[in-house]
């Protein structure tokens, strides 16, 4: 009898090769299946984000009569026990002193008194968090596929960010605040003005600078009311500012192109195409209308020109001329995003006062 030799039991290279193939292979159908998984489970996080946003306004709402959730303080001093700042002389100094309150009070007590800026924009949340008794940084306000805010809220003590801080060449204001930032915008419908009129002129979009707006110093901010939002299920409350979940690319979320998440006033929360949706407005020439589809009369109008934080813009160094959709919804609270015709055959409002 011939004994096996331990040469015989040995993979020839031609064995080792197939095995190596075969992994190789299976690596390769898996791992992309893998990725989509991930990717998917990130969006379904999203949409939860979406729908804690949607219980936590409810019951802001329920708890302060009907109002959206939106910073509370008012021009003067003392509108607030324990306000360290002093005198806010408009309502736009007030929300920011409001703002670096609640960080004082939440996260870090040094956080010095804001100037130039305008909470409303990216930081609205902060009021939610403060009223929920919530830790900060919240993973609740940062969509997961948003790198940068996740990196930043895993790095948000001074001493972690200060590397960011210098890499973006931000102030010491801007380094106390950016880590707090949120993926989602909250509709200025919600906190401004429907519109302007001959005493009061409302918000408007700066147009050099999607990320800018014009806040004239006598216009009033916050404090509306969940009843004054005519058509809730046709109405964006709150939504991503890029396109994250749908394609390889992120998208800046007025690029008609652009699939976004969205929460309604109603409190669903729907994937909705851009160009699906009106054109919205400027509110303070609320009479002009476009006579169709290519006219952009009365329509606000600005360019995404992102900073170095930002998604890069589709265009090179800027996506030009994009009209303001959900952003700046025709006649605000009393208008829709969805639905009715933009301008009626005489160039006319349509019915409702819709977009």
């Amino acid at each position: 009898m011939v004994k096996e030799t331990k040469r015989d039991r040995a993979f020839t290279l031609i064995e080792l090769l197939v095995v190596i193939a075969i992994i190789a292979l299976l690596v390769g159908i898996l791992l992309p299946a893998l990725a989509e998984a991930r990717k998917a489970g990130r969006k379904t996080q999203c949409l939860s984000n979406f729908h804690q946003y949607a219980i936590a306004y409810n019951l802001y709402g329920a708890d302060f009569k009907d109002v959206i959730c939106s910073f509370s303080w008012r021009v003067g001093a003392g509108n607030q026990p324990g306000n360290p700042f002093g005198t806010a002389n408009t309502a736009a100094q007030a929300a920011a002193d409001q703002a670096a309150y609640i960080l004082r009070e939440r996260v870090e007590p040094t956080t010095p008194r804001f100037t130039n800026f305008f909470p409303h924009v990216r930081y609205g949340h902060l009021v939610l968090n403060d009223y929920l008794q919530q830790r900060l940084p919240e993973k609740m306000v940062v969509c997961p596929e948003d790198r940068t805010l996740v990196d930043w809220q895993a790095h948000s003590s001074r001493a972690e960010f200060e590397s960011y801080r210098l890499a973006f060449g931000l102030d010491d204001a801007q380094a106390h605040r950016f880590p707090f930032m949120s993926s989602y915008f909250q509709s200025p419908a919600s906190w401004s003005i429907d519109q302007g009129n001959s005493t009061v002129s409302a918000p408007e979009q700066v147009r050099t600078n999607h990320g800018a707006m014009l806040i004239p110093g006598n216009t009033p901010l916050g404090g509306r009311k969940l009843t004054e939002v005519d058509f809730p299920g046709s109405k964006v409350l709150l939504f991503d500012d890029f396109q994250r979940h749908h394609t390889k690319f992120t998208r800046y979320h007025a690029l008609p192109g652009s699939v976004n998440e969205m929460l309604f006033f109603d409190s669903s929360v729907r994937t909705v195409k851009t160009a699906n949706t009106n054109r919205g407005f400027q509110p303070n020439s609320p009479t002009a209308y476009p006579s169709g589809p290519a006219d952009t009369s009365g329509i606000t109008l600005y360019d995404y020109v992102p900073a170095a934080w930002d998604p890069p813009a589709r265009n090179g160094d800027a996506d030009r001329d994009l009209a303001g959709y959900y952003k700046w919804t025709r006649a605000g609270l009393r208008g829709v995003d969805f639905g009715g015709r933009e301008v009626s055959s005489g160039g006319t409002p349509p019915v409702g006062g819709s977009s």
